[in-house]
């Protein structure tokens, strides 16, 4: 009987992680009005008036303070280039997109410190998922494993908006608390304080096609501030 509840459990948990993961890719992928029709893209489940509650359902991270006006924190070049995204995709909303990247930025580190890339390889460029594969390799190659933990996110900055021809690039400094452990094959800590966390800057750019047929933002460039 007690083998039965695990393997229940094991269902329900991948149900939920399910749920989650296909949540996320509609925040990241919000319609704008120019895509394909729906029975043209197989692989859409969300429509656009189900945009309004993913607040509530995307997986959360925890915030130690409240943002919600990024359009009047940017400079007066990427206001000028937001304007012309929305003028282009009248459905863009600046603050679905910081809330979906801030879900994703949650979600790929924990991916990449589990060496799980294959969970958010549809938010990755090619040469971020190889930038981030060849990392996770080379730890395991060396017998270490991560034993990382976001604590928090304590600032989000728009750091710019670009637009070349059709293609956008946002840049956001993810400002957080990490808990950063390198453990060796036998469990024990090779780097870093389980008990202190460290203050990180992580300049994530986030790029799309505008007009393009896939609503989805890829993770296209990552460096540390």
């Amino acid at each position: 009987m007690g083998s039965a509840f695990q393997i229940l459990d094991i269902i329900l948990l991948a149900m939920v992680a399910a749920f989650i993961f296909l949540r996320l890719r509609s925040v990241l992928g919000r319609r704008t009005g120019h895509e394909a029709p729906p029975e043209e893209k197989s692989g859409r489940r969300f429509e656009e008036g189900d945009h309004a509650d993913f607040d509530d359902d995307a997986p959360q991270i925890p915030m130690s303070k409240a943002h919600t006006d990024h359009t009047a924190k940017l400079d007066r070049a990427s206001r000028e280039v937001l304007d012309q995204i929305q003028h282009i995709e009248p459905g863009f909303d600046l603050g679905q997109f910081v809330d979906g990247a801030s879900n994703a930025y949650a979600m790929i580190l924990k991916a990449f410190w589990a060496g799980r890339l294959d969970e958010v390889a549809e938010f990755l460029s090619p040469g971020v998922y190889k930038q981030f594969d060849s990392a996770i390799q080379a730890r395991l190659e060396q017998g270490f494993e991560l034993d990382n933990e976001l604590l928090d996110v304590t600032n989000i900055i728009i750091a710019s908006i670009e637009m070349h021809d059709r293609s956008v690039a946002i840049a956001i400094d993810f400002h957080s608390r990490i808990i950063s452990v390198i453990r060796d094959a036998s469990g024990d800590i090779v780097e870093g304080d389980v008990a202190e966390p460290n203050a990180v800057i992580d300049i994530w750019t986030f790029s799309r096609e505008l007009g393009s047929r896939d609503p989805n933002w890829l993770l296209s460039a990552t460096k540390t501030g």
